[in-house]
């Protein structure tokens, strides 16, 4: 019997008529019970008995389960085995799944019908997009329906951008080329009525329902499934990957154990954050978009724009302030839902949903809008709440935090330094956070009227009762709010650089600064000296640098090449020449701190001085790993306290405004909330610059914003089940799209053939390979095939037989001799016809290429780089190489050895058509540890030079930062991929960051530098910088 009508559009009338073909067929040769069969569709899978009409209409709706190809269950033979027909497959992927996407969306429908006397309102809209989904474009149109064509049309106006004036006359194109016949608009009788009957609002809140979107995520077969991820395929190894595996989501299972026992109940994390949306500062408008983040997913959607929901758009154009709990209710009232049915359609069954908010992220400003706790004054660290260390500054009108001796073990040696801080002992412990349950009892008594008018400031820092806490389980919430990463690294990279280039308005070191000091009774040395002229003289402090000093430090960041993609062009803030360093990003400063500040605080400040800077920029890169072990955290916990309290000894008091003190809290907030990653502002700064482009008409920005999103919404979620070759949002390639789906598994199965040229594999320029890099290049490959270990081993034995000396004469001989052995060996009939093809080796004739795309990373050669202004061509890998005491040690270690190079040249090997490979050919340079702990390179220095090849798979990208005291040493710097998740599939031998670890300075620290001449000030002309730049207004 034909079958091939099952694989066509179910909206085609020849697939309807197979279908009636069917019944026909089960009923006569089948075994049906009664009236009933059992139906075959995709949800019912053979597994629910129904009648005739039932049948139909699922398999109309949702096609035939796959795989069922022999109607076994309705009275056909088994067939011989027969060949599949590609064709057909082809012809089927061809076509938008319009039937799959209706019969989601409407879920089991039919059978409610069924149940009813007649069809309800539901499925009456059900039929009619169906009939819609039936009727051809236009006659004879085989490729569109009305209502595909409408969706794929519509995409196309949402993905390019298209401006509604644009996409009219295009349908106004489209009409008049066609054949169109005229539709009359039926007008409303009482729409001219009720048009003035309501007064204009003066506030507009834009709610987007959570609870039918929650339900459209189970309702969809493309990502049903996904929601179970973080239960089902989440890796439990003890390793911080997911919110799942931090301590707060463990707690929260063990206190809602009803809850935690349904995978489906979806975790929802809360972000929010004001923006202008129209693109220019000259007008004061701020409008606050409350988007919900789905942390069921795995690691690499959860985040994404497309699986984000927008909740709540809050118009400007002020900011709500405390008044935000208003606008949060309709939000809060849908979490209280206790479960809503809801079908899922991976599992064919409904259950009921339940939603639990996790945690809200934020900047510091909204964090205080979000927690009502106030981020400003003495108090302004939740964390320690009432235990916070504060001092107000007179001279600089500013609250400075420090007291960092306190997260110090009791124990500890700079507890008793009184010289280096504050004059006195500490023996106090750490402050804890405040639980849930003790901030319900103390706001008891708090009293908040929302409203304009000017209210009575509140005594403490407790300034409302948090809206979220009408949550049943969120006072027992381990973290409720986040403290923002994104923007600590920014104000502290505003606050190093501005203090050590001594740049106006930045710096933290000034005259009022030397006040403070004195009226604090510390650092005398430091103490301002009053002269002649209503002016003051003040020594430089030990972090001061000379105005060469300054050159070197701003030419290492503006000649530093950085890998494409990881920063922005960086050097564009740089003016050397004005010792100025202004104008970059978020994620500049978190690249800067990260990396490239290392070097240029290493080559311009005293040891004493460069060592707690060099180990912060070392923590923030451990903390923001994608994968942390538990017990590095207690380390990293300890690791910031020391350094805070290293700083505490060299900067001013001034330097320690509320966003250097955060920090001490970032480990423990890991632990609870897993990596930083799901919790940062990146993918929400990322969402509002989207929010932003759909602003067209200016006089109504949250009207636009809220009419663009849902037609966005809605097409992102029909964009599932259009064919693979329409481009939407969902499958467009990232830009180092590697091709890793698509390689050929046949061709290449001794090795990993992920990766594609950046010129295409035809663009390749052919070369001739001399007899050196051709027999090195083929035993490169023979020693890295896994199916030839077996050789290798049955050669090492003939060697050690054969061959008297050393082990380590003996290793180099197989070396040498293994290629040779190896082609003799494989004319044996015992090897396989793909090891004969490899052993004879490859053509003489290869192609060459000047950059590749593998593992998310896009390598260059050094020839390709040298004529670019991003650096793309170091490499680095860590290697199992035994190691040699001396000539005469015979039981060699094997070591993991971590080896950096760059890119000499990247070639394609042709084994006579059997197979291809590509290879990195690399310079291997001599590597060094510097004394704070960077990793150094010499390019003059060489090794390795005769095992230059790497596999693309094996290797991990770094860049080199030259050394402005030494030109022939470079610092090595590891980067990672973005969209690259280690997620415990993978091999363990990747190159691994660790923090920065060096003993405690225990020495006396020198507080001036008497190289660098005295400052004097003209104290009337003194302007206090800071007090422009209050904590309101940290980024």
């Amino acid at each position: 019997m034909d079958k091939e009508w099952t694989k066509l559009p179910r909206h085609w009338k020849k697939y309807r008529i197979g279908v009636k073909a069917f019944l026909d067929f089960a009923y006569t040769n089948g075994s049906p019970q009664g009236r009933e069969i059992s139906c075959p569709c995709a949800h019912c899978a053979n597994g629910k008995w129904a009648r005739r009409h039932v049948v139909r209409d699922h398999l109309i709706a949702a096609g035939f389960v796959e795989g069922y190809d022999v109607w076994v269950n309705h009275g056909e033979d088994m067939p011989l085995p027969m060949e599949v027909d590609e064709d057909s497959k082809d012809q089927e992927d061809s076509h938008d799944d319009i039937d799959g996407l209706l019969h989601d969306i409407f879920g089991n429908v039919v059978e409610e019908e069924e149940i009813s006397k007649g069809p309800n309102e539901e499925a009456n809209k059900f039929y009619n997009l169906i009939n819609e989904a039936k009727q051809e474009l236009y006659p004879g149109c085989e490729g569109f329906s009305t209502l595909s064509f409408i969706i794929r049309l519509y995409l196309l106006k949402c993905l390019h951008g298209w401006s509604n004036a644009s996409f009219t006359s295009l349908l106004e194109l489209l009409k008049e080329a066609s054949r169109w016949k005229e539709f009359t608009q039926v007008e409303s009788e009482s729409s001219e009525q009720t048009k003035y009957d309501h007064k204009v609002p003066a506030k507009v809140l834009r709610h987007f329902p959570l609870i039918p979107r929650l339900q459209r995520l189970f309702m969809c077969s493309k990502t049903a499934k996904e929601m179970r991820w973080h239960e089902e395929e989440r890796s439990k190894d003890g390793k911080l990957r997911h919110p799942a595996d931090g301590q707060a989501w463990k707690d929260f299972d063990k206190l809602h154990p009803d809850f935690a026992s349904e995978s489906r109940n979806a975790r929802l994390g809360l972000s929010s954050d004001g923006f202008n949306p129209f693109r220019t500062m000259s007008i004061s408008h701020s409008t606050w978009p409350v988007m919900m983040v789905v942390y069921n997913y795995p690691p690499w959607l959860s985040m994404k724009s497309e699986y984000t929901m927008l909740s709540l758009l809050i118009p400007g154009p002020q900011s709500p302030g405390n008044n935000i709990d208003v606008y949060l209710q309709p939000l809060i009232e849908e979490l209280w839902e206790l479960g809503v049915d809801t079908y899922d359609a991976s599992k064919n069954q409904t259950f009921k949903i339940r939603a639990a908010l996790m945690w809200t992220i934020g900047d510091y400003p909204g964090y205080a809008m979000l927690s009502g706790w106030s981020t400003k004054g003495k108090k302004a660290c939740a964390c320690c709440n009432h235990k916070t260390e504060s001092q107000y500054l007179y001279n600089s009108r500013k609250i400075c935090y420090m007291g960092y001796r306190v997260f110090l073990p009791m124990n500890h040696a700079w507890r008793y330094n009184k010289r280096s801080f504050n004059g006195s002992k500490e023996l106090r412990s750490a402050p804890s956070m405040l639980k849930g349950t003790e901030i319900v009892k103390k706001l008891k008594t708090i009293k908040v009227v929302f409203d304009k008018t000017k209210k009575k400031k509140l005594d403490g820092p407790w300034k409302k009762k948090s809206i979220f806490f009408e949550l049943p389980y969120w006072a027992e919430n381990t973290l409720r709010h986040n403290l923002d990463v994104m923007h600590i690294e920014k104000n502290i990279c505003d606050n190093i650089i501005g203090t050590l280039l001594d740049m106006p308005g930045k710096t933290k070191d000034h005259l009022n600064a030397r006040y403070n000091l004195r009226d604090m009774g510390i650092r005398k040395k430091l103490h301002p000296i009053e002269i002649d002229g209503g002016r003051a003289e003040y020594a430089q402090s030990c972090f001061s640098l000379s105005p060469h000093e300054k050159s070197i430090f701003c030419g290492v960041l503006k000649d530093a090449k950085l890998p494409d993609g990881s920063a922005s062009n960086i050097s564009r803030c740089v003016q050397v020449s004005n010792k100025k360093i202004f104008g970059y990003k978020s994620h500049d400063a978190h690249f800067m701190l990260h990396y490239l500040l290392q070097v240029a605080i290493r080559s311009t400040l005293p040891n004493a001085v460069a060592e707690p800077l060099i180990r912060l920029g070392s923590f923030f890169r451990s903390l923001c790993k994608k994968v942390i072990q538990e017990q590095d955290l207690d380390f990293l916990e300890a690791e910031i306290a020391e350094i805070l309290c290293q700083m505490e000894m060299i900067f001013p008091p001034s330097f320690f405004d509320i966003m250097v003190h955060l920090p001490i809290h970032l480990a423990n907030e890991v632990r609870l909330g897993g990596p930083v990653q799901f919790r940062w502002m990146y993918p929400t700064e990322r969402n509002l610059c989207k929010l932003k482009s759909y602003v067209r008409n200016r006089a109504y920005p949250e009207g636009s914003i809220a009419e663009a999103y849902l037609a966005e919404e809605a097409l992102t979620f029909c964009s599932r089940y259009l064919h693979k070759s329409v481009d939407t949002r969902l499958n467009r390639k990232s830009r180092n799209y590697d091709n890793s789906d698509l390689c050929d598994v046949d061709l290449n199965d001794y090795f990993s053939c992920i990766g594609r040229p950046l010129c295409g594999k035809k663009n390749g320029k052919p070369f001739f390979l001399d007899s050196t890099t051709k027999a090195r290049a083929h035993r490169y490959l023979l020693f890295n095939c896994d199916d030839i270990d077996t050789y290798i081993r049955e050669h090492d034995d003939i060697v050690d037989s054969q061959t008297k000396g050393p082990k380590w004469i003996k290793a180099k001989t197989q070396s040498e001799d293994f290629t040779e052995w190896f082609k003799t060996r494989a004319l044996k009939d015992d090897v396989s016809i793909q090891l004969k093809n490899f052993s004879r080796g490859p053509s003489n004739v290869a192609k060459r290429f000047s950059g590749y795309l593998v593992n998310g990373n896009r390598f260059h050669t050094m020839k390709r780089d040298a004529r670019r202004i991003t650096q793309n061509s170091g490499v680095t890998l860590v290697s199992l190489t035994p190691s040699f005491a001396s000539s005469k040690d015979e039981n060699p270690r094997t070591e993991a050895i971590t080896y950096y190079g760059s890119i000499s040249d990247i070639i394609e090997l042709d084994y006579y058509g059997h197979f291809k490979f590509v290879l990195f050919k690399c310079d291997w340079y001599e590597v060094d540890q510097e004394k704070h702990g960077l990793t150094c390179v010499y390019f003059n220095k060489k090794c390795c030079q005769n095992d230059p090849f790497v596999l693309p798979s094996q290797v991990q990208q770094c860049f080199y930062v030259q050394d402005p005291l030494n030109a022939k040493r470079h610092f090595a710097m590891n980067t990672f991929p973005r969209d690259i998740f280690n997620m415990g599939d993978k091999s363990d031998l990747m190159v691994q960051e660790e923090a920065y670890q060096s003993d405690p300075f225990d020495g006396e620290l020198n507080w001036i530098r008497e190289d660098i001449p005295a400052a004097i000030i003209d104290k009337s002309s003194v302007v206090m910088e800071e007090t422009r730049n209050e904590d309101s207004d940290f980024d």
